[in-house]
């Protein structure tokens, strides 16, 4: 049943009941009014006149009043019972739903108490109920979807801080808002720090050779892979690849940046590593023959601009290889590299210092007034180089030979001009180093047979091609031969017999003269083995008395030739002492004490005689032949060699004399004390044939007179 039509008949019974109970006095009132006015009709004065009359109406209304009172009672309680009644159906109900709506308005979406009615109110409770159940599931959701959403977000933080890359946000002035955490680890610094920085302060782009300029994001355009640079706390260069795409709003308004950034530090590095190792010498980090050959074309086509000429340095460290030999790769390579800082001070800062290989440096000189300018770096570059330079516990005096190449006004190949430098380079070398050459054509006519002599002589060293001869030592107290002179000859097809000052110097600068001096003390050895106790004396230059196979080489030479020790002489000119004593000392100690006997050749021809004298255990000095020249003449000249003659016997040291051309400066050089004599005087070179010959004919060999052992 409704509700409404729980009212209806609440009403119409209180309606009927109130009917009921009044009913009789309505009716009893009724009666009294009718019987007034009957009387009233009959006779008006009379009642008008008659209390009794009123008397009877006064009753009456009295009886109708008490009448009704049973019925007013009556109604009192049907309306108390409709009021519990409606108070029950109703109020209450009402009050449930009330309630029920207040706890869904203050949050709380339980399950509320329904009432099990089929009216109104029902219908109201059990709609309130749902929708408290549909708020309650709705919150439920919201909170599922909060959860969920707290869970995306921590991971999608955890991935953000835990990849590689790092995830930015700007606003439209291009200010970050928002950066992951993995920031903090490629900058040292707080993202709150970072925060509200203009990202084109934070980081620039990269260009060539390590230029930079600004990041621009006003152009609202997508940024693909753009290489940036940024710094740490500390001031570190770092690298990034930069990816973003502008935001917009729905009403298309241009809200910022948002993007991805990836540290590309390592592969950056790893690149200029790469690059550094195709372009640059990984010792000195100079320039190496690719970059120049680059840098010298930029040069040629910027010459217009420039309005300079260009040149081209190409320098050679005199005898560099003795320090190698002598002190080991470690102290040359310090060697080179303090060379390489030295040219580099003295270049300009348009030029280009390298070194393509070896102990040989170029520098490219592209602006300045030619040749002058070359000039003027050719002389910086030797009187740099001249200044000792200590490696470690050493100290060296360096030289160099400088070739230079200027370049035409039409020349446009750079190979050109470096072959140009090249070739002037080797004619510095061949005017005594230590000094600077300007190409010119007919050098290169000399560059060329120079390569063909060095074809040549590794061809003939390879086939043991080369003969030594043998000039006579004489003793100038028996006046017999004492030994001989190993001296080596070259017979090169279509040049006849060439000397070794021809080819030495050539050997010296390619390293052939170590193998070549294995061959001349390994034939002099097995050669000196046929002659009855004979010394024979070798030569030794720079590069082979300074090599590290020396002492090897002569203990497997005079084991295979069965050639006692103290027969062989070591001949070692002053220049070989120049560059390394510590070393000279070692070898000279180790040779003593094998047996071999030590010479100082050509004393009198460098500048520390006396000094290395004093350092060194010499078996013998042997004048050089400048003295000997002008002995007859000079009475300085004789009388320096008499002194020296002197030193040498007060420090228990043999002597020898070199270049005698006549009886006067034999019989001169006897007198003062010269204990054995050299020179054509004596007799020239001679092959190993003709020396037995020699020593037959003077009754040294077996079967000749004894009076023939003397000249």
């Amino acid at each position: 049943m409704s509700l409404r039509t729980k009212i209806s008949a609440a009403l119409c019974l209180a309606f009927l009941a109130a009917l009921a109970g009044l009913a009789p006095a309505f009716l009893a009132l009724l009666r009294v009014e009718q019987a007034f006015v009957d009387a009233y009709l009959a006779d008006p004065e009379s009642v008008i006149a008659t209390g009794d009359t009123a008397a009877r109406l006064h009753e009456q209304i009295r009886f109708g009043l008490l009448s009704m009172a049973p019925g007013a009672l009556g109604l009192f309680f049907v309306h108390l019972a409709l009021a519990l009644l409606a108070r029950r159906i109703i109020v209450l109900p009402l009050r449930t739903v009330t309630a029920t709506l207040g706890r869904v308005g203050s949050g709380d979406f339980t399950a509320p108490p329904t009432l099990a009615r089929q009216d109104e109110i029902g219908e109201l409770s059990r709609a309130v109920g749902h929708m408290a159940a549909e708020l309650n599931q709705v919150l439920k959701d919201a909170s599922t979807g909060r959860s969920a959403i707290a869970d995306s977000e921590a991971r999608f933080r955890d991935f953000a801080n835990a990849a590689s890359d790092w995830l930015w946000e700007t606003d439209a002035t291009g200010r970050i808002t928002y950066f992951s955490g993995r920031i903090e680890d490629m900058t040292s610094q707080a993202t709150q720090d970072i925060i509200g920085t203009p990202l084109n302060v934070l980081m620039s782009v990269r260009g060539a050779r390590d230029t930079t300029r600004d990041l621009e994001l006003d152009s609202r355009r997508a940024i693909r892979d753009l290489v940036c640079t940024y710094k740490t706390r500390d001031g570190d260069a770092r690298y990034c690849r930069l990816s973003g795409t502008a935001v917009s709003d729905e009403a298309d308004v241009f809200q910022g940046y948002r993007g991805v950034a990836t540290d590309i530090t390592d592969e950056v590095k790893a690149e200029e590593a790469a690059e550094a190792l195709a372009f640059h010498d990984p010792l000195t980090g100079l320039a190496n023959r690719r970059l120049l050959e680059d840098r010298i074309a930029q040069a040629l086509t910027a010459r217009a601009v420039t309005k300079g000429g260009v040149a081209v340095l190409h320098l050679d460290l005199d005898r560099f290889k003795a320090v190698n030999d002598a002190f080991g790769f470690d102290t040359g390579d310090g060697v080179l590299q303090e060379v390489g800082a030295r040219l580099t001070a003295l270049a300009g800062p348009q030029d280009t210092v390298g070194r393509p290989n070896g102990d040989e440096f170029v520098i490219v000189q592209g602006v300045g007034a030619q040749p002058e300018a070359a000039e003027h770096l050719c002389l910086a570059v030797l009187s740099a180089l001249r200044e000792p330079l200590k490696i470690g516990d050493q100290c060296f005096e360096l030289t160099a030979s400088l070739g230079c190449a200027i370049a035409d006004a039409d020349e446009t190949n750079g190979i050109n001009l470096l072959r140009n430098a090249d070739v002037a380079m080797y004619r510095a070398k061949d005017d005594g180093r230590d000094t600077y050459r300007f190409h010119e054509t007919a050098m290169t006519t000399a560059l060329k047979a120079r390569m063909t002599m060095e074809r040549d002589l590794r061809a003939a060293i390879s086939a043991d091609a080369l003969e030594v001869h043998y000039q006579p030592l004489m003793s100038a107290t028996t006046h017999g031969i004492f030994g001989f002179e190993a001296m080596v000859r070259w017979p090169r097809a279509g040049h006849g017999m060439v000397y070794p000052r021809d080819f030495l110097p050539l050997a010296e600068d390619t390293g052939l003269i170590v193998p070549l001096g294995e061959n001349i003390l390994n034939t002099a050895c097995r050669t000196a083995m046929s002659w009855p106790d004979l010394h024979i004396a070798v030569n030794l230059s720079q590069v082979h008395f300074l090599h590290e196979s020396l002492l090897r080489t002569v203990v497997r030479v005079l084991r295979e030739s069965c050639l006692s020790a103290h027969l062989l002489e070591l001949e070692i000119t002053e220049s070989a002492l120049l560059t390394a004593e510590d070393t000279a000392i070692f070898q000279f100690d180790a040779l003593r004490e094998m047996g071999v006997r030590l010479v100082m050749d050509k004393f009198g021809s460098g500048t520390s005689s006396l000094q290395h004298l004093r350092r060194f255990r010499f078996n013998k000095l042997k004048l050089d032949r400048s003295f000997v020249a002008g002995i007859e003449q000079d009475a300085d000249a004789a009388e320096i060699t008499r002194s020296v003659l002197q030193l040498a016997a007060a420090l228990g040291m043999e002597t020898a004399a070199d270049g005698i051309t006549s009886e006067k400066q034999a019989g001169v050089l006897i007198a003062q004390g010269c204990q054995q004599l050299q020179g054509k005087l004596f007799g020239k070179a001679l092959t190993a044939e003709r020396a037995f010959q020699l020593l037959r004919t003077h009754g040294i060999m077996p079967g000749a007179p004894k009076a023939e052992r003397h000249l």
